[in-house]
């Protein structure tokens, strides 16, 4: 197992691997070219030369928009190298919400790709500069300039032909370039990230570049992944999970990483056949899916898909929370034979603790294992901030080097964050006994859709936009395919005797929401529950739905 790596930049470490095995496969996607640590040095200098170019230096910052790609970890590395800060857009992004999310991160520059998942990415662009221009009539550019210049602190943009996954990185950047000096800073902000938070509006923690590279060496170690390992990680770039405990456990463990532009089982499962994968990451939706594809394929068919995947040793799973049966399952159709549950916080870079199960122990209730190396986890009463007795429940709070900067440019969230003396407030309930973490449940009401966080105070801020609502409440319901599922519950501005369009609202929140936003199911009632105060009853109005049946 590697040592510790803190005081080398990624950049650094990535011409140190080329030195030492150029032809070292590093990255491979699905649909596009193997690349070795030759290659990849190549192109993240020709793109941070081009950032130079752009006038992109330390502390700048910029957007990364689009799926996962080898291009995207180029950009990535490249920001690492000039200093700049890479701002992680959600592919499925709304102009709407595009506008904003720049907006808010105040980017210099935006490289994206053209499309992904069968959405032009320059349309939405465009549409979100109109809204910008129409906005501030006053600012709009000078005929001749690109209209995305009207989008906050956006100086320019660089647009990737093709898309879904393959953009065409080398008709953006010049390999002939001279390859600028390396500006990289352990203690500068490398990566931003958007979460939702319990106010509605996303918050962009900000993560030092020592922050990604402690905590992914953590894990790695902890997880027990090294150089022998390729690692099969589905996971999208823009979380937390997909780029420091995937891309960049990969680069500091020595691994090679493998991924696709979108999550498709039957994708992720030929990965790991074509290049022997033997560690597998995903959220728990993504692992049931991978389990019943490999029980559909003619090589899983009988008893176990071991046949078809005879190289996986490990599963990596979190992000939500883990069903008990998983590993049994996992070992059958997938001839994993160890899981290591995870539990993090974006904020937190983002693991926090690993619980390791094999068929050796049944796994506790909810248990997420012991911290790992370096982090420090305390149990606090929520209500005075006094610690909690061994086994007795409260927040969970945490400390440590790869905790975040801070949200950006946000006081009140910061403040908000922290205890008095530093400690991150995690937001989550739960208990310590025997050095064993486990989760009681969420202080705040995040909704967990897949691996995805949605915050239901954004979707209920749409939903009271339109007209025919008086008031909304956002609420998780089960699912079994999603975990978790997004209920939206309506009371109509009319009698509810009187025609609701529900289809509407459907159409509303796939204008302004992402799709991983959107309610899976409406339920219309004649008024919501208040609390003493006026506002909405969340709690009643979970309970009002606990006798439903959901698909």
């Amino acid at each position: 197992m590697n040592a510790p790596v803190l005081a080398i930049t990624l950049d650094r470490l990535l011409r140190q691997t080329a030195e030492r095995e150029p032809r070292r496969p590093m990255i491979a996607i699905s649909g596009a070219p193997m690349l070795d640590a030759t290659e990849l040095v190549a192109l993240v200098a020709a793109a941070a030369a081009r950032l130079q170019q752009f006038g992109v230096g330390p502390g700048d910052r910029v957007a990364l928009w689009g799926q996962n790609s080898a291009a995207w970890v180029v950009w990535f590395l490249a920001c690492a190298w000039r200093g700049a800060a890479a701002v992680a857009l959600h592919p499925g992004l709304t102009a709407e919400e595009l506008g904003s999310a720049l907006s808010q991160a105040r980017s210099k520059w935006l490289v994206m790709d053209e499309f992904a998942r069968g959405v032009s990415l320059r349309g939405v662009l465009e549409a979100a500069s109109r809204r910008a221009a129409d906005a501030a009539p006053e600012h709009s550019p000078p005929s001749g300039h690109a209209a995305s210049m009207t989008l906050g602190t956006l100086r320019g943009v660089t647009v990737m032909p093709g898309g879904d996954g393959t953009p065409d990185l080398e008709a953006v950047i010049d390999r002939s370039a001279s390859a600028p000096l390396s500006e990289a800073d352990l203690e500068a902000v490398l990566a931003m990230l958007f979460t939702s938070g319990s106010s509605g509006r996303p918050k962009l923690v900000c993560l030092s570049q020592r922050a990604l590279i402690v905590n992914a060496s953590a894990t790695a170690r902890a997880a027990r992944i090294g150089p022998a390992d390729v690692i099969a990680s589905p996971l999208p770039l823009h979380h937390s999970a997909g780029l420091s405990s995937g891309c960049v456990l990969s680069l500091v463990a020595g691994a090679m990483w493998c991924s696709s532009p979108r999550f498709q089982a039957a994708t992720t499962l030929a990965q790991i056949q074509d290049h022997g994968c033997t560690v597998l990451q995903g959220v728990p939706t993504m692992f049931k899916a991978l389990i019943e594809g490999a029980g559909r394929s003619p090589q899983g068919r009988g008893s176990t898909a071991s046949v078809a995947t005879p190289t996986l040793r490990l599963g990596f799973v979190g992000g939500a929370p883990c069903p008990p049966d998983l590993l049994q399952q996992a070992r059958a159709s997938l001839g994993i034979e160890r899981l290591c549950v995870v539990y993090g916080q974006t904020e937190f870079g983002p693991t926090i603790s690993i619980a390791h199960q094999s068929g050796e122990e049944t796994p506790a209730v909810n248990g997420v294992g012991s911290p790992i190396e370096g982090v420090d986890v305390r149990i606090v009463d929520a209500a005075s901030g006094d610690a909690c007795a061994p086994g007795v429940a409260g927040e969970i709070q945490v400390r440590g080097p790869s905790c975040m900067s801070g949200y950006f440019h946000d006081e009140a969230a910061n403040a908000a964050a922290f205890a008095a003396d530093g400690w991150l407030r995690t937001g989550d309930f739960g208990r310590v006994a025997g050095g064993q973490l486990s989760i009681d449940g969420r202080l705040k009401q995040i909704i967990i859709r897949g691996g995805e966080n949605v915050s239901p105070s954004e979707v209920e801020a749409v939903l009271r936009d339109a007209r025919p609502v008086a008031d909304a409440c956002v609420v998780a319901v089960p699912s079994k395919h999603w975990g978790e599922a997004i209920c939206a519950v309506v009371a109509p501005a009319m009698p509810i005797a009187t025609s609701f369009d529900v289809d509407a609202l459907r159409r509303l929140c796939e204008e302004r929401l992402a799709r991983y936003k959107r309610p899976d199911h409406y339920v219309v009632v004649e008024s919501l529950p208040l609390l003493a105060s006026g506002k909405v009853d969340r709690r009643a109005v979970q309970a009002s739905l606990a006798d439903r049946e959901w698909t």
